[in-house]
């Protein structure tokens, strides 16, 4: 169940801050680094361990917040909360930061977020005023073009002060909405002509006779078991969200008439075990009968995204609609697997060559947490 992103801070006034008056608490800090370390999944990286930087020292605040150099010598620098913010999340590079290979998002963009002129603007930090497509986080915080009082220093002086908190909790609360685009991997085919046999992904075809039909795999959201250096028991990528909108493009290298499925069936991709799915089966070892040969049968899968699209070289197939939401909220929450069904409608004696498959979404946090 999805809920409307509105996040809670314990040491807070009715505006979600920290009154100037107060003295910053433990509680602050746990949950500026539950909410970065939110985000850091949702961008598939792993989580930071805050707790021993935030016991570590007697000025423990200026620790975990600080960005400034001094900080590298003490191997804290990149989990410092500003640094963090800004280089780990909003800049997160696809396939370089991130632990998923290939890189799944291919892009991150964050939007903006409140219903103002700048309204699903790419959130950036180096605009000084807001452009006709991006706006400066900085600028839209406090008028400048970097944090308050940018380096803090453990000396006794420099203290960490409820404004440092509050810029950390604005910023996150504003990086909450997104577009990803997404690849799908159509790595598994059947092939009428072999039921039996688990053939290749990445091609369709519709002699009338046979049919070639690919299934493809979406990895939007990951179990650490899936990812190379991933930390049980999280969850990666995009869980905890609500789906706003989305479409999926699909090119191809012949004209063609294509067909977008969502799969209901539970896919396996063992395939030293042998069980990948087969025209007759979608579980092939295991010989779990699809409701009709080719997995469009009751229970099998559902057409998405408009039904039968055209498309051609230069010109992707695009699936949209209402009903595909649904769908890969589903998918986000856990709920349904990740698959789905390529089919050729019309019929010809040409083998039709899936070139590239991009899913763009956009979508917003869910609370709680922050």
């Amino acid at each position: 169940m999805t809920t409307i992103y509105t996040p809670q801070w314990a040491n807070a006034n009715s505006a979600g801050l920290v009154d100037s008056s107060r003295y910053i608490r433990r509680c602050d800090l746990d949950e500026l680094a539950a909410a970065i370390n939110r985000r850091r999944l949702l961008v598939i990286q792993n989580p930071y361990e805050y707790g021993p930087l935030l016991d570590a020292r007697p000025y423990v605040s200026q620790y975990a917040i600080d960005d400034s150099s001094e900080m590298s010598a003490q191997d804290h620098y990149a989990m410092a909360m500003r640094h963090a913010v800004i280089n780990r999340i909003l800049y997160a590079q696809p396939g370089r930061d991130t632990l998923h290979q290939p890189a799944s998002p291919k892009s991150i963009t964050w939007l903006w977020p409140l219903a103002d002129a700048d309204e699903n603007k790419a959130i950036t930090t180096w605009l000084a005023s807001p452009s006709s497509t991006a706006v400066g986080l900085f600028n839209r915080l406090n008028g400048s073009a970097t944090w308050t009082q940018p380096t803090l220093h453990a000396n006794g002086v420099d203290y960490a002060k409820a404004v440092h908190v509050n810029e950390l909790r604005q910023a996150l609360e504003w990086l909450r909405r997104g577009r990803w685009e997404l690849p799908i991997y159509w790595n598994l085919g059947m092939l009428s002509e072999v039921p039996d046999t688990g053939w290749f992904g990445d091609s369709i075809a519709n002699t009338g006779s046979g049919e070639l039909r690919s299934l493809g795999l979406l990895r939007a959201v990951l179990l650490a078991s899936e990812i190379g250096g991933g930390m049980a028991p999280n969850v990666y990528g995009l869980h905890g969200v609500r789906v706003l909108s989305a479409s999926i493009s699909i090119a191809v290298n012949t004209a063609c008439v294509v067909e977008l499925r969502q799969v209901l069936r539970p896919i396996s991709l063992v395939r030293t075990a042998g069980d990948l799915p087969t025209w007759n089966h979608y579980r092939g070892t295991s010989k779990l009968a699809w409701a009709q040969p080719g997995g469009m049968g009751a229970g099998d899968s559902v057409a998405i995204g408009g039904g039968a699209t055209s498309a051609s070289p230069g010109s992707p197939a695009v699936f949209s609609g209402g009903d595909l939401l649904p769908v890969l909220q589903a998918m986000f929450d856990q709920e349904a697997g990740q698959f789905f069904l390529l089919r050729r409608v019309d019929v010809a004696n040409t083998m039709v060559d899936i070139t590239g498959t991009t899913l763009t979404v956009d979508f917003e946090l869910t609370s709680p947490p922050a």
